[in-house]
């Protein structure tokens, strides 16, 4: 059994502002392959993204839609919403190997709500998204699941420490 080093993940194509709703805008995406598996830093896990979800805020950003104004980099990850596999940890991480995750699309809470540039959502700005095979994900931003895969795609999570149980 050959160790996988590689991945593939949808990026940004850099291009002039669009409306997110219009139909030419999900052409600034494009797949990129070969790209070096990453590896996880201190309190981080590596998720094998198994579900993620292309949602209207992400196609404000795959759009440069100025309705989103955050300045993204170019051939950034889009995608806020997955949930996946832990693969490996990096030293601190409270994760496991094996466990069963959603990722959340950012790390806020409680509390005033931060402003857009505050907030650094997955798959924003400089954040990478969860279009992609892996992700090395800070582990605040990470929740239990046991849902399928294919039940939690497109869920939006509240607090880092809800889980969401499939009847």
């Amino acid at each position: 059994m050959s160790i996988q080093t590689t991945y593939s993940a949808w990026q940004i194509h850099p291009s002039h502002p669009k409306s997110w709703r219009s139909t030419e805008s999900i052409s600034n995406l494009h797949l990129a392959t070969n790209l070096p598996k990453p590896t996880p830093g201190p309190n981080t896990a590596l998720v094998r993204i198994h579900a993620a979800a292309l949602n209207a805020r992400d196609m404000m950003v795959v759009a440069h839609d100025p309705v989103y104004p955050i300045n993204t980099i170019p051939n950034l990850t889009t995608g806020a919403d997955g949930a996946g596999i832990v693969e490996a940890v990096g030293e601190g991480s409270v994760w496991k190997v094996g466990q069963r995750v959603l990722l959340l699309p950012n790390a806020w809470i409680e509390g005033e709500a931060p402003t857009l540039e505050g907030l650094k959502t997955l798959g924003a700005g400089d954040v990478e998204g969860t279009l992609r095979e892996y992700a090395v994900v800070v582990s605040r931003w990470i929740s239990h699941m046991s849902l399928s895969f294919r039940r939690c795609d497109g869920l939006v999570c509240r607090t880092h420490d809800q889980s969401f149980h499939e009847e």
